[in-house]
């Protein structure tokens, strides 16, 4: 019979991470999709109202995490190990989608103002040249 404690490791890992923008606003609700690059299994979250995600029972290997988000663009970390009893971080920072710059131009328009011709104030009349 095996002793109790061989019954207690485990074979997995785990890997976590949070989600912010530029401006280090959390992004949650955003769809989070753990790789495993030697294998190709995926594994898929969400990430919670702090812009939390978190992948339980990982089997060891070499992942990398994509993040889809409604209006940001689609950002891959660096590869990273997942060992047994490990818990790997990868926290991901979204930039917005399709940024750019727009240039304005305006011009200004000249207009001209005059007085009228003739003014009348009580009963006499006036002539602006």
């Amino acid at each position: 019979m095996l002793p109790a404690a061989v019954f207690g490791q485990a074979y997995f890992g785990t890997v976590s991470g949070e989600l912010t923008d530029a401006t280090g606003a959390v992004v949650q609700g955003a769809k989070v999709v753990l790789t495993d690059q030697q294998k190709g299994f995926m594994f898929n979250t969400t990430s919670d109202s702090s812009g939390r995600y978190l992948f339980r029972s990982i089997p060891p290997g070499l992942y990398m995490v994509s993040v889809e988000a409604q209006g940001f663009g689609k950002p891959l970390s660096a590869r990273f190990k997942v060992d047994i009893n490990e818990n790997a971080t990868a926290n991901l920072t979204l930039k917005v989608a399709g940024a750019q710059i727009v240039m304005v131009e305006a011009q200004a328009i000249q207009t001209e103002m005059r007085r009228p011709a003739r003014s009348s104030i009580a009963g006499s009349s006036m002539t602006c040249r």
